[in-house]
């Protein structure tokens, strides 16, 4: 059936707030290929054809903002631990 999500992970106001300051410090174009991609839902394809981008350029670009926000939150998780 249907997940009500009681098994998933909470998300609170200062994990909203990490996030939203992690993505803040990226680069423009990588916000627009992680917006692109993961919020609005597009393909790799999709979003090189929106961005005028070879689909390589995109996956690595993807590849890039996703370690540039991981270590972002790691780092902001890390300073949030008394």
């Amino acid at each position: 059936g249907e997940s009500d999500g009681a098994d998933e992970p909470g998300f609170d106001s200062e994990d909203a707030a990490a996030l939203h300051s992690a993505l803040a410090g990226l680069d423009v174009r990588h916000r627009e290929v992680l917006a692109l991609h993961f919020l609005e839902d597009l393909s790799v394809a999709e979003v090189a054809d929106v961005l005028d981008l070879p689909d390589g350029t995109v996956k690595s670009q993807t590849s890039r903002a996703l370690h540039r926000l991981q270590t972002a939150l790691d780092t902001t998780r890390k300073e949030a631990r008394p």
